[in-house]
């Protein structure tokens, strides 16, 4: 490969690196301070455990009620995922023979009467945008393939 001005190499480095995540820097701090009797050769599953667990013990224990409130929100936070929102199934008259245009006016129709909620309707209208869209793009393709074939 080339060199040139911007090619990084032993004596070209970066100036500024992207830095550590915010979690390894904290858990490499408990480690060097042999914070809650972690040492340096402890793992990051280790240090992680020893810290949900101290924080589960002051959330227990603690006589200040904010830093009850304060670690258990850590435990969760951090202990899991946050949880998506997910719409429930609904029943609605879809005709596949339809156009869009008329499809699109049913499920304005559907909110209208109370029977799916905006925010579904929506994303519905968006699938169908989305449906357009591909179908266009085969068809530009099978296009393209016919007027290579003519070609040949």
């Amino acid at each position: 490969m080339a060199k040139s001005s911007t090619t990084f190499g032993a004596n070209h480095q970066p100036a500024r690196y992207r830095g550590k995540d915010k979690r390894t820097i904290i858990l490499e701090a408990i480690k060097k301070r042999a914070l809650l009797g972690m040492g340096e050769a402890s793992t990051k599953d280790e240090c992680e455990e020893a810290l949900f667990g101290h924080l589960l013990n002051e959330a227990l224990t603690s006589e200040d009620s904010s830093t009850r409130n304060a670690c258990m929100s850590a435990i969760i936070d951090r202990g899991w995922s946050k949880l998506k929102p997910s719409a429930e199934p609904i029943a609605f008259d879809y005709d596949e023979a339809a156009t869009p245009l008329a499809n699109v006016s049913s499920l304005l129709k559907q909110v209208s009467l109370g029977k799916i909620p905006p925010d579904t309707a929506k994303d519905l209208i968006g699938a169908i945008k989305d449906m357009i869209a591909i179908n266009e793009h085969s068809e530009l393709l099978e296009r393209i393939k016919s007027i290579e074939e003519k070609l040949k």
